[in-house]
């Protein structure tokens, strides 16, 4: 279990100054701690930290109080029946409805969200605008923007930085008389020239280490999966290094992809374990590596051809660190913030250079000292559990570029082998609902019954549900991973008493699972480069019904809201905030404002305004506006892979499928039913060879084939295939009206940094 807050004032400090000042408050709590020899516990990964803009509450309070209904036999009361029965509507869908007001139709083959809508509109269809149609909306956003990010910045960037490291460690090779501090600059230069080749094609590879990388980039090029035949000899899974995600988009992006997967994965750690090899060996090894890590630390702050300015190459590392970090959060291993300041606070700001290291460095007293500082809490590589050891131990050290703690690779890390001790029936992969569970959902955990056959199953949720309803609101905000997240929790819940009927039938609690689900599958498929991945050891007389209704979650629309604030403040305080992105951020900030207000009026049980029903006729077009952002809206379907298990040599894969569509009976003010149609999320969990992890471009291949897998068995509570395949509804619009009109955002302007709702006027 992950420890409680340290209460040394000292580490806390510390990681402050990391976050906030990167090496000038290395500087600054060097100078605090001048005659300090040992050094802080540094196990602080649940911290809140700030790095690039603050947490604007957009929560409201209201009293919930909803019209109760129900349909009539045969919908007799649901005034636009004739409609849905002109769709293809069913007599098994008329009295499913009857008992339970919703369903997902199952045979959709829409392949974006905002499609039925704008169907909706053109066919003069009430809309139920759902949470999963925003969600999805804000992870286009999420993803359009790392993606310009990493094009037009970070890969050159990363070309520049490894060109210098590759430099400035010849440079300490050349220099250098003792091992293992000479082996160690030649196999960074091998590493760094890897990456400078991977990043541009037409790089020259230095003589000295061209045997080496050669080597090297055919492992990577290949991907095939785990090997040790490299010159650092670690057991890499290389299967990793195929482009995934977005990053199968261009060029550019697999070229990043793979660079900051080197980055990600290569470990420099102070006692490798391995089960083959004596202690000495693996002693020795965690030297050689160490020494490596403390080399490249101070490479960084060299000068260069590349970066002829003192510091340069740091300060651009910092600027690619510090981004990422605001959108996934900061490295589950150790880094050269941490190693930076373990050589200056040990020796004093007496090492300058590579030479002062070889000289005056003594690697045992350095591994010593650096074992004090935070262990890492996810299994990221493979691993062997072995008697008297830990992985946290056994991984433990600095990566240049690592990836990410995020706190659902930590669930799944927590449930399974070796976490999950029964070795006579080992737990090898996690699930989904294990996330879900942790998070609060009791939906997900009465799911997860028959997980309980594994010995400490029960007892590890059980703790991990209570550390996750403990975590402060500074935490669930402190950047753009875990606030995400945050904005699933309130859809976990326990539906509160008053809510409209069709929240309260047993089913709802399903759909919103599915909807967490797929929502959570997006933020993993768009952060799969930087999360760091975990491994084993849901008739009356009113003749024309409103436009639509909205899923009534405020907390959700609040929370969302809050994330774009976020994100537009963080990316523009580091210039960022391109003029598309930040009118498509404002565009779908105000309107989830928007939806919040409108949903505490249908839970209080008011009457729409004139504003509101604009904004309920006129949503496929906003949306549309935002799922097709610079091209992002072809296809909603997209697969992410999350666990890696070494024993069957396999991964779990995550996916959402075509959107359903769902249809719900919901009420006006004033009583009357009138039956909406929305769009959900589909999801699917499957597992795959180690050696075939999914693109989406293979996943969209799958899901349109006869092999596809199947959804989960629980879903069949409330998806199945009511409206013919034959029958959807034919389009009256061209490609021209997916141009938004752009009367109907007039009142969302963009934003400098949002601190109050701007739409409604």
């Amino acid at each position: 279990m992950i420890s409680t807050f340290s209460t040394r004032v000292t580490a806390a400090i510390l990681v402050a100054l990391i976050v906030t000042g990167g090496f000038v408050g290395f500087l600054l709590f060097r100078n605090m701690t001048a005659n300090q020899t040992t050094l802080p516990n540094a196990d602080v990964i649940f911290v809140p930290t700030k790095t690039f803009s603050n947490y604007v509450n957009y929560e409201k309070n209201y009293t919930i109080n909803a019209l109760q209904y129900s349909p009539e036999m045969n919908l007799t009361n649901v005034v636009n029946l004739d409609e849905f029965l002109s769709l293809g509507l069913t007599d098994d869908a008329i009295h499913y409805l009857q008992e339970h007001y919703f369903f997902a139709d199952s045979n959709s083959m829409y392949d974006q969200f905002y499609k039925v809508y704008e169907e909706n509109y053109y066919s003069e269809i009430p809309s139920f605008v759902s949470v999963d149609s925003v969600l999805h909306a804000y992870h286009t956003i999420y993803d359009i923007a790392m993606r310009i990010i990493e094009e037009q910045r970070f890969l050159h960037m990363i070309n520049m930085i490894s060109q210098h490291m590759v430099e400035v460690s010849l440079n300490q090779y050349h220099q250098l008389t003792n091992e293992p501090w000479k082996t160690a600059a030649l196999k960074n230069a091998a590493l760094f020239s890897a990456a400078a080749r991977i990043a541009n094609s037409t790089w020259q590879i230095p003589d000295e280490v061209s045997d080496w990388v050669e080597t090297l980039l055919s492992l990577i090029t290949s991907a095939n999966g785990p090997s040790r035949n490299w010159f650092m000899g670690q057991n890499l899974d290389f299967s990793q290094f195929k482009p995934r995600g977005h990053y199968t988009r261009s060029e550019t992006l697999k070229r990043y992809f793979k660079v900051m997967m080197l980055f990600g994965q290569v470990s420099f750690r102070l006692h490798p374990s391995s089960y083959k090899a004596i202690l000495e060996k693996n002693n020795n090894l965690g030297r050689n590596e160490t020494a490596q890590a403390i080399l490249l630390t101070l490479a960084l702050s060299a000068q260069s051809s590349v970066f002829p300015v003192r510091n340069g190459a740091n300060r651009t590392w910092s600027q690619v660190y510090d981004t990422t970090s605001f959108f996934v959060g900061r490295s589950d291993d150790l880094s050269p913030y941490e190693y930076h300041w373990l050589i200056d606070t040990l020796y004093h700001g007496e090492i300058h250079d590579a030479l002062d290291a070889q000289n005056k460095i003594s690697l045992d007293v350095f591994i010593s000292n650096a074992e004090i500082c935070r262990d890492p809490r996810i299994l990221g590589s493979m691993y062997t559990a072995q008697a008297n050891s830990s992985f946290g131990n056994a991984t433990k050290g600095m990566r240049f570029m690592g990836q990410r703690f995020v706190p659902d690779s930590y669930i799944m890390s927590e449930l399974v082998f070796d976490r999950i001790s029964n070795k006579t029936l080992p737990r090898v992969f996690p699930k989904g609902l294990d996330v879900m569970a942790a998070l609060g959902s009791e939906c997900a955990w009465n799911l997860l019954e028959n997980e309980t056959i594994y010995e400490n199953y029960e007892s590890r949720m059980m703790g991990l549900k209570e550390e996750f309803s403990n975590l402060s609101t500074d935490t669930w905000t402190q950047n753009l991973y875990w606030l995400w997240l945050y904005s699933l929790k309130p859809l976990l819940d326990t539906v509160p008493a008053g809510c409209p009927s069709f929240m309260q039938d047993p089913g709802w609690q399903y759909k919103q699972l599915v909807t967490s689900l797929g929502s959570w599958t997006e933020l993993r498929h768009d952060s799969i480069l930087y999360a760091k991945q975990s491994h084993s050891s849901g008739f009356t007389s009113m003749p024309h019904p409103p436009p639509g209704y909205v899923e009534p979650i405020p907390a959700t629309y609040a929370r969302l809201a809050s994330l774009c604030a976020m994100m537009i403040g963080g990316l523009q305080s580091r210039g960022l905030l391109y003029p598309e992105l930040n009118l498509t951020l404002s565009t779908l900030h105000n309107l989830l404002l928007d939806l919040r207000d409108i949903s505490i009026k249908e839970l209080q049980n008011d009457p729409y305004d004139e504003y509101d029903l604009n904004i309920l006729r006129n949503i496929g077009l906003v949306l549309s506006s935002i799922e097709e952002l610079n091209g992002t809206g072809s296809d909603a379907t997209l697969v992410v892979d999350v666990h890696t298990d070494p024993n069957t040599e396999r991964v779990l894969e995550e996916a959402t499928g075509h959107p359903m569509v769902l249809y719900v009976i919901v009420p006006t003010h004033d009583g009357q039913l009138f039956l909406a149609r929305g769009a959900m999320y589909s999801y699917y969990e499957f597992t795959m060879p180690l050696s075939e992890r999914l693109t989406d471009e293979e996943w969209r291949e799958m899901i349109n084939s006869e092999d596809r897998p199947q959804m989960p068995a629980w879903t069949s509570s409330f998806v199945a295939a009511f409206i013919g395949t034959g029958s959807s509804l034919v389009s009256v619009f061209e490609t021209s009206i997916y141009n938004l009109n752009m009367s109907v955002t007039q009142s969302y302007s963009p934003v400098t940094i949002v601190q109050s709702p701007l739409g409604r006027k």
